[in-house]
């Protein structure tokens, strides 16, 4: 790709994002806030829909296990840690700040290794083999925890600082880009692997958009 077409294309990633930002803070929080919520709930239903329209029922039922297994994880890596960092972040001054955060950051991402770790030891030993069935799998779930733990963490810091806009943005964008990429990996033919490979997606673009 010549450095002309690269750079347009950098212009016009930035020229979007700083259009999505600028309306997320001219809205109301409140108003920001619930049209994200509203937003994730419909792509989640449609998500569910598709997946169980596009899945045989034991493929099926197999990703709503593993997306149970996320969500219970991601509850935790964004309790532990993220909440307290939020409470700190308010009331702290800008010189601690940032050692708050990077602590919190290696805190929470070792909580989600040792999630992984005993989810590795669940699978081999028996207990989760029959949910989770193979290595694959497995591999998809345990490699997206340290991505959301880095993003409760995000999360957790935007809420302290109370930038709701950038909140909203974090879970619109990982939840719609978990959505496309799971639907066209399963359309691809990757069945249930494509969609449990959607939450890693979904998790590494909004990682990176943390970042």
């Amino acid at each position: 790709m010549s450095q002309l077409t690269t750079g347009v294309y950098h212009r016009i990633g930035t020229k979007f994002w700083s259009a999505a930002w600028q309306r997320c803070t001219i809205l109301p929080p409140r108003l920001v806030m619930l049209m994200s919520f509203s937003c994730m709930s419909i792509v989640n239903y449609a998500f569910g829909l598709t997946a169980g329209w596009l899945l045989v029922p034991g493929d099926f039922g197999l990703l709503a296990f593993a997306q149970t297994i996320l969500t219970i994880a991601g509850l935790i890596l964004n309790s532990g840690f993220a909440w307290p960092l939020t409470a700190a972040l308010i009331r702290s001054n800008g010189s601690q700040r940032a050692s708050l955060v990077r602590g919190a950051v290696t805190a929470n991402l070792l909580l989600a290794l040792a999630i992984s770790v005993a989810i590795i030891l669940l699978f081999a030993w028996g207990p989760l083999k029959p949910g989770l069935e193979t290595w694959t799998v497995t591999g998809l779930v345990v490699m997206t925890l340290p991505l959301l733990s880095f993003i409760a963490i995000a999360r957790a810091t935007v809420q302290g600082f109370e930038r709701f806009g950038v909140l909203a943005l974090f879970w619109v964008c990982e939840v719609v880009s978990k959505a496309v990429a799971g639907v066209a990996l399963v359309l691809a033919g990757f069945g249930v692997m494509g969609a449990v490979g959607g939450f890693l997606i979904g998790a590494l673009i909004a990682a990176t958009l943390a970042m």
